[in-house]
């Protein structure tokens, strides 16, 4: 991402992982970080118009800015929850 703030070539870029994601991916994921076993809870989605399932190209980033994800999903959730921890926040 610092990258893209002094590229010579101005645009917008997607600067995710570059792979999607299910709701329960990360429920997965969350639990196995914390140690947890918590259930999801569904709920009907009262917008139609609602996008279930996307995904970032990030071809342009790594085109243009030599782009590559550093953390995975599951490295992003670790990272995060040992951070909260070391600082008190959870």
């Amino acid at each position: 991402t610092l990258s893209a703030s002094v590229a010579s070539v101005p645009g917008v870029y997607n600067v995710g992982s570059g792979s999607s994601s299910s709701f329960n991916d990360v429920i997965s994921r969350l639990n196995k970080a914390l140690g947890l076993a918590l259930d999801p809870e569904y709920f009907e989605n009262p917008y139609s118009f609602y996008q279930n399932v996307t995904q970032a190209d990030i071809s342009k980033s790594r085109e243009k800015l030599c782009y590559e994800p550093r953390f995975d999903l599951q490295h992003g959730i670790d990272d995060y929850v040992k951070w909260l921890l070391k600082s008190g926040e959870s």
